[in-house]
Order: C-alpha cells, then sequence, then structure tokens
C-alpha cells in the first residue's frame, strides 16, 4: 500500500474542518488506565514527562522509551482525582504495559486497557466554540496541531496551526455529546481527512511511519520530554543528545516528484528506502496522502512522512525511494517537522509541533 489517496468526498470532509470544525473518533488510539498508590510515581520514574503535582484536568504528552533514549510509544495523558489516562496507539496498547510492568519491583499499581472510554477530537479554526457542550467529566481541552509553515494539503489549504479539543468520554455518552456537537454546528470528520491532517501536522504513528530506532526528539516530540525532572528510563541518552545539540534523524515532510523521463509521481510505501544521490541509505519513508488526481498534477497533490538522516534533510533535497514490491520513485523534502528543535528551550525541549 502507497499513500491513501483521498476521494472527493474526503476532501469536502477536509475543507469542512479547515474552514469551521469537525468531530473525529479517535478509536484508532485506545485508553491505558493507571491507578493504585504508586502509580504516580512509577510513571513519573519511567516516561519522559513530570507525572507529579498534576491536578485533575491536566492534559500533557509523554513517551516511553527503552534505556538508549529509543521511543516505545508516544502517550497523551489526562489526569484524574485517582488515576491516569495513558492515550495510546491501538496496536501498542498491551506492549506499553507490559514494558512498564516490566520495570516494576515493589509498587503498588494496576495498568489495563479501558475499552468503555472514547477520545473525541474536535478539530478546525471554530473547535473552541465547542467545548463547553462537552460533559465536565470529560476534561475538555483546547491546544492546537500543526506548526505555522506547515505543507500544504491535498485540498490546497495550509490551516496550521489548527485548534484542537480534545475530551475523554465514556463511550455510554457518545449518544447525547455526538448530537449535540452536530446541532451546534460542526461537521462529522472521517479516517482520511483525519489522516490528512495528522500527516500534514506532521504527527507521527509508530506503527505506520517509523521502521527504525528514533527518539522523541528526532520525532518532533520535544514537548514531551523533561530534563529537569530527575533520571528515568533513557534520560541519559535523551540529554546527550538535546545538550549536544545535533539530530542523527529528523522527522521529515515529503512530496513525491516526476521521474526524470517526465512521468508520474509514484508515491513510496510506509518503509520504502530512502536515499541520496550518492546511493547512501538515508531513512524511510512513512505514510502519506494524496489528492483524487493524477499524483504530480494539482489535483494529485501528495504529502507524507519520512524520517531522514540529518545530514540530507534539507528543504529541498532530492532523495530516491526502493520497495522490491513497489519499484521505486523520486521525493523531495519539504521540511523538517522540528520548527527549533533545540536552543535556548534546550532544557525541557523546544515546544511541540
Amino acid at each position: 500500500m502507497t499513500y491513501r489517496t483521498l476521494s472527493a468526498r474526503d476532501l469536502a470532509v477536509l475543507d469542512a474542518t479547515c474552514a469551521g470544525a469537525g468531530v473525529y473518533g479517535r478509536d484508532d488510539l485506545c485508553c491505558v488506565v493507571g491507578r493504585g498508590k504508586h502509580h504516580v510515581r512509577f510513571l513519573h520514574a519511567l516516561l519522559t514527562a513530570p507525572f507529579e503535582g498534576r491536578a485533575a484536568g491536566d492534559w500533557f504528552e509523554a513517551t516511553a522509551t527503552d534505556a538508549k533514549g529509543r521511543m516505545v510509544a508516544y502517550v497523551r495523558c489526562l489526569a484524574r482525582a485517582d488515576s491516569v489516562e495513558l492515550w495510546v496507539e491501538r496496536a501498542l496498547a498491551q506492549a506499553l504495559i507490559d514494558h512498564l510492568l516490566a520495570h516494576r519491583v515493589a509498587e503498588r499499581l494496576t495498568l489495563e486497557i479501558d475499552d468503555e472510554r472514547a477520545l473525541m477530537e474536535v478539530l478546525g479554526p471554530g473547535a473552541a466554540a465547542f467545548a463547553g457542550l462537552l460533559p465536565a467529566e470529560s476534561f475538555a481541552y483546547l491546544d492546537c496541531i500543526g506548526r505555522l509553515g506547515g505543507p500544504a494539503l491535498p485540498n490546497q489549504a495550509s490551516p496550521w496551526p489548527l485548534p484542537r479539543v480534545s475530551a475523554s468520554l465514556a463511550r455510554a455518552e457518545l449518544p447525547t455529546s455526538l448530537p449535540a456537537l452536530l446541532a451546534a454546528g460542526a461537521g462529522v470528520g472521517c479516517l482520511a481527512a483525519g489522516e490528512a491532517l495528522r500527516v500534514g501536522a506532521g504527527l507521527p504513528r509508530l506503527k505506520s511511519d517509523l521502521h527504525d530506532g528514533s527518539t522523541p526528539l528526532e520525532l518532533a516530540h520535544a514537548g514531551a520530554v523533561s530534563l529537569q525532572k530527575g533520571c528515568y528510563l533513557g534520560q541519559e541518552a535523551l540529554a546527550m543528545q538535546a545538550w549536544r545539540g545535533q539530530l542523527r534523524r529528523a522527522l521529515c515532510w515529503l512530496r513525491p516528484e516526476p521521474d526524470a523521463a517526465g512521468g508520474g509521481s509514484a508515491t513510496p510505501p510506509p518503509g520504502a528506502a530512502l536515499y541520496d544521490g550518492r546511493g547512501r541509505k538515508v531513512g524511510n519513508a512513512g505514510a502519506g496522502i494524496q489528492g483524487p488526481g493524477a499524483p504530480g498534477d494539482g489535483a494529485g497533490l501528495a504529502l507524507g512522512l519520512g524520517v531522514v538522516q540529518r545530514k540530507a534533510a534539507s528543504p529541498g533535497a532530492s532523495l530516491t525511494w526502493r520497495d522490491e514490491a513497489h519499484g521505486a520513485g523520486l521525493v523531495r523534502v519539504v521540511d523538517t517537522v522540528q520548527a527549533a528543535a533545540f536552543g535556548g528551550a534546550a532544557a525541557e525541549g523546544s515546544p511541540a509541533p
């Protein structure tokens, strides 16, 4: 499978979201609930963000890494009065639990998947107006995805940064909450439009975009990494990378290019190897999306993600991709997702995109 092609209906949904607001269910994410006497202390000691001192309703991001700082999972976290919700890729939920509990010694806590909870997002310029329609216990939270200057989507829009309201609801509340949002003027999102917004915002998925041992800093998750809260698994490796101020790899936006004969722009499948002009492997392609026209023309505008070695990640660099099942083609680096990976804020990491 190469880049996902958006239909005319998908583009209409994307247009409506970029112009107003759309409701998106996040069933691609799974809720892992941490409870028990020591759950806060335990998670604080293992994940890359501070967990201690959080008030009920605090939303924040964290990552799980191994001892070498390599990503195990990216987690969106919600603090509650007696528990913490960890929203993680569904395919990684049990692996995250196993990874964390492998480091438990005598702490009293439980980590369990809770499929009775659902994560709902309202995306778009008008998203903030819908936060008050959600139940108080859902802890609706407003932030933004994407960074200023991010690339255009297949509908030719560059809606960045795009406001986002996140809310954690019991699934039993969805039949009440969703109609209220729609009645107030929000549109209904779809999987393809959500994928377009994810790729355009530079939000990677481990299961579809990454095929090497990248760190959170290399994947533009610096906002999920604290270097001030004390030791945690992978902290030394991340601190060394941060204070040296150099990334070995960078998460990039890629656009397919016509071949030398002027033919169409084939799109790479996730995992396709990327090579520079001297034939050296410099990374791997990730997931992507394209419009319904022929690849390479205006209607077929395509955009994908990839992890590229720093030396080959300059905006405008041309790379060749190769895959045994899908052949080969060209992509050009649009930009790195990291707006400013390091600098004066290196101690706490740069703001998330």
